[in-house]
């Protein structure tokens, strides 16, 4: 619990949810590999590279 107050303490309210918008694009890779068929031929390095730089 300390763990948390001390986070908050330490982001602002823009700071924070830009950290959990963020946050959604990790089961991205995830979902490529489970339904490959979702992605063309081809382009799941570009999508691991963005994913990458997003993470």
């Amino acid at each position: 619990m300390a763990l948390i107050r001390n986070v908050m303490r330490r982001y602002d309210a823009r700071s924070m949810a830009t950290l959990i918008s963020t946050g959604g694009v990790l089961p991205l890779p995830l979902i490529a590999l489970l339904a490959p068929h979702t992605i063309k031929p081809g382009k799941m390095v570009l999508l691991m590279a963005i994913w990458t730089f997003i993470a």
